[in-house]
């Protein structure tokens, strides 16, 4: 018996208690994490196989944990005016 790739998935997840995960979730995540780890939307949507980068960037969640990370990182930045 051969078991789609997609089934499978969810079938590992639900027993680790995780039902939403899908292989489309997936790519969501790869997207967001090649973001954070400052590969180009160019770049990430080669590996998306996209023909255009505005649906690469649906893909793309914002992180607003490393957002606020970099804005800490501006000098003066929290200090009294």
């Amino acid at each position: 018996m051969i078991i789609a790739p997609g089934r499978l998935l969810i079938r590992g997840f639900l027993v680790g208690g995780r039902p939403k995960a899908t292989l489309h979730s997936f790519r969501h995540t790869f997207s967001s994490t090649l973001r954070d780890l400052g590969l180009s939307m160019e770049d990430r949507r080669v590996l998306l196989a996209h023909t255009s980068s505005s649906t690469t960037r649906l893909y793309t969640h914002p992180n607003f944990d490393l957002a606020a990370e970099y804005v800490n990182r501006m000098p003066g930045y929290g200090e009294p005016i």
